[in-house]
């Protein structure tokens, strides 16, 4: 397993921002990467993105379940595009998971990609999830 803290440019909030990644390890080294079924894990208002590594046991099931796990930060955005602010929304839902699979080798079949959240990142996740 690997956790990953990537750094980047978002074309939609005009800024840099980060997330956390989980990857799990292939069981054999020269088998050929196959895409990892995905999951959008949201923040809570009060928390970061780096709090599911600290007070979960994430990693422990990401590993169980062999799936990728990518926990972007959202500050304290509420998942929306803001009139005055950045569009949290979009990029969640859109330009989010483009980056990724750019980076990591993601699955982009609808049933292997799923989104979940705390508090606000659930209220986020079902937002996202009615809407796309």
């Amino acid at each position: 397993m690997a956790l990953i803290r990537i750094g980047f440019f978002s074309e939609t909030l005009g800024m840099c921002t980060s997330c956390d990644v989980i990857l799990p390890q292939l069981p054999d080294a020269g088998a050929p990467a196959r895409p990892f079924p995905t999951v959008y894990l949201l923040h809570s208002i009060t928390k970061s993105h780096s709090t599911w590594q600290r007070m979960t046991s994430i990693e422990r099931y990401a590993v169980a379940h062999g799936v990728a796990v990518v926990m972007p930060d959202a500050h304290l955005s509420s998942y929306a595009d803001m009139l005055h602010g950045g569009k949290f929304f979009t990029y969640i839902a859109d330009e989010l998971p483009a980056i990724m699979r750019g980076f990591f080798p993601l699955s982009d079949r609808r049933e292997e990609t799923f989104i979940c959240g705390c508090s606000m990142g659930g209220y986020g996740a079902l937002k996202i999830g009615l809407n796309r």
